[in-house]
């Protein structure tokens, strides 16, 4: 099991970050590491919205499955994804601060199969990288709220 937390503060009400974080239909042109988004169904981002998001990682297309499991607007969402025999908790918490928003992002694993658990020690090899990758998805994120 692994952890990875973050943080930034963004310029923008909670509303308006809130409302740009869960912009599941312009992700792939806000944040410039997703390369589609398909929605899995109709409706308002809510609980249980679910979608397959393309992205290239290590230089391989990764088509992941993922859910909303948990919705709180404009305080919070957990999204879900079960991948690679682990399952993945990304839960968004977004605070008032002054004028603007203090977004916190952490980052949740946990190894199910026999090989994703003799996998875990090694996690770390792969933490920087994946640090970098959500680090930059925050930026783009931050820099569309800011924008409005």
């Amino acid at each position: 099991m692994g952890t990875i937390q973050m943080s930034t503060r963004v310029n923008a009400s909670q509303e308006r970050v809130f409302e740009v974080f869960t912009d599941l239909e312009n992700a792939a042109t806000n944040v410039e590491g997703i390369e589609s988004i398909e929605l899995l169904g109709e409706g308002p981002v809510a609980e249980g919205t679910r979608w397959k998001e393309t992205r290239v990682i290590f230089k391989k297309k990764a088509v992941e499955e993922m859910w909303i499991s948990k919705f709180d607007p404009p305080r919070s969402y957990t999204v879900q994804a079960d991948t690679c025999g682990c399952d993945f908790f990304t839960t968004f918490t977004f605070t008032p601060e002054g004028e603007g928003t203090r977004v916190e992002m952490t980052m949740l694993s946990k190894a199910r199969g026999f090989m994703a658990k003799l996998m875990t020690p090694l996690g770390w090899m792969f933490s920087g990288s994946m640090k970098k990758l959500m680090q930059k998805d925050l930026d783009d994120l931050k820099k569309v709220a800011e924008a409005a």
